[in-house]
């Protein structure tokens, strides 16, 4: 029904989450979906190689944030969770002039 949704990062840093020791980073960004944009941030496992960067999180999507109203009473016979679970991955290739500034270095394989 809607499948297109842009991410655009605005920020990323250095970030610990309890009991997730793979996560690395928190990134924020506008997640733009249904001609509406909205900011997020998420935990996120962020990988930098020779070549090129990578990034996977997960975060939950508020869908009546989005005007997303349908099968929302529980009381229906159709009903739809509120919240939506939504896994980003990113790669791209590593820019020439790549630094991060964390307290924590990130991952370089």
């Amino acid at each position: 029904m809607h499948p297109e949704a842009k991410f655009h990062i605005t920020k990323i840093e250095d970030f610990q989450a309890s009991g997730q020791p793979r996560i690395n980073a928190k990134i924020t960004g506008d997640f733009t979906m249904i001609g509406q944009t909205h900011p997020i941030d998420f935990p996120a496992y962020v990988q930098v190689t020779k070549d090129k960067i990578s990034a996977e999180g997960t975060f939950k999507l508020k869908r009546l944030d989005w005007g997303m109203n349908a099968y929302n009473d529980p009381a229906q016979q159709l009903y739809i969770l509120p919240d939506v679970d939504i896994t980003v991955k990113i790669q791209g290739p590593r820019p020439n002039k790549f630094h991060l500034t964390p307290r924590r270095k990130p991952v370089i394989v």
